[in-house]
This record gives structure tokens, C-alpha cells and sequence, in this order.
């Protein structure tokens, strides 16, 4: 598993938002902006980017059963949790599974930019479509 820690303290973990064009690039403003409060943690969940890609069932439960490792294993807890896109959902089953490793959750948009620009399409598209 691919992740990047940098500053120190309280942790903050970014998750990027699952999708072809997301990885842990994506929130490299927001760690480098936060990191000289809070200890942050980014990743390319498995599967995308630089993250390996073994053989297996890459389901729901496999990000699910990802996080909460991810967070009890690297991460001192609680953790702050900033998720993009559809990583909020594994975000709040993470909180209702374990609380007691969560002290905080910011949910936003998925990209910056949205995926329409961040895929090439002209800003004429985009703008209609958003």
C-alpha cells in the first residue's frame, strides 16, 4: 500500500475520491497547508495509482475492511478524517464501526476541479454540465 506522511502531531488522514483520475496527488495542497499543525496521511487506495493491484475482489467490503486496518494498524487514533467523493461513505462506516478511532469528519466534493476538467473536457462542457 502506497501512503506519504508529513508534519507531526495530531493525525489527519486525506482519503482521495475512488475514481480513475483520484489519487493521493489530488490532496497534496490540503497536506502541505495542514502539516505544520497535524501529522498527515495520504493514500492510493488499493487497487488505483501506485498502490498494488493483486488478484483480488475489489468489493465494497475489501475498502471497508482497508480502512479500518489502515487506520488501527498506521495511524494513532483518534484520527481526522477528510474524504473526497465516494470515499465519505467508507468514511462514516468507519466512524458507526469504530468511534473510538475517529475524532473528527470533514466530507467534500470529489476533486478540486471536478472530474469533467481533470479529464480534459473544455470548459464549456463542464460548465454546462455542472
Amino acid at each position: 500500500m502506497v501512503y506519504e506522511t508529513l508534519g507531526e502531531g495530531t493525525p489527519v488522514l486525506l482519503l482521495p475520491a475512488f475514481s480513475p483520475v483520484s489519487s493521493r496527488g489530488e490532496m497534496r495542497g490540503i497536506a502541505e497547508r495542514l502539516s505544520p499543525q497535524f501529522k498527515i496521511v495520504t493514500l492510493d487506495w488499493p487497487g488505483f495509482w501506485q498502490s498494488e493491484r493483486p488478484a483480488v475482489d475489489y468489493r465494497r467490503a475489501l475498502y471497508q475492511q482497508f480502512l479500518q486496518d489502515f487506520v488501527r494498524e498506521i495511524l494513532e487514533s483518534p484520527t481526522a478524517l477528510i474524504a473526497a467523493g465516494h470515499a465519505a461513505g467508507y468514511v462514516m462506516q468507519l466512524a458507526q464501526k469504530l468511534p473510538q478511532a475517529v475524532s473528527k469528519i470533514v466530507l467534500v466534493a470529489p476533486t478540486w476541479r471536478g472530474p469533467l476538467p481533470t479529464m480534459g473536457a473544455k470548459s464549456q462542457v463542464s460548465g454546462m454540465v455542472r
